[in-house]
């Protein structure tokens, strides 16, 4: 697909993806993360369009179900809170143990956001 035929789909009401995130980021000096579901209203970060060092002005924070896009403001405290737990199985653990196996940037549920 010609980029003429992909701006032309997308002007007829198409559905953004990682292409129209980018250019958001760029355009606008934001980091965004996108997060997956994992079960049991925890969520995994996937994806992370990155300002550069020193340009960033803000970060906003993404779910993808799959289908849709959808902004989420999360429970930064519970976030935190799990980087720490993690943090401190992970020190206890021998390096490539059961504690840091298979284990990535788990979030907090959007239903403990505002």
């Amino acid at each position: 697909m010609t980029v003429k035929d992909y701006a032309k789909r997308q002007s007829r009401g198409g559905w953004g993806g990682c292409i129209e995130i980018l250019a958001f980021v760029i355009s606008n000096k934001t980091t965004v993360w996108v997060w997956i579901p994992i079960g049991h209203g925890r969520y995994r970060r996937t994806t992370c369009f990155q300002v550069p060092d020193g340009q960033s002005e803000g970060r906003i924070d993404l779910v993808h179900t799959g289908v849709h896009y959808d902004f989420v403001q999360l429970n930064k405290a519970e976030i935190i809170s799990q980087m720490r737990i993690r943090l401190k199985h992970s020190m206890m653990a021998p390096p490539g143990g059961a504690a840091s196996r298979g284990r990535g940037e788990d979030g907090a549920p959007p239903g403990g956001a505002a």
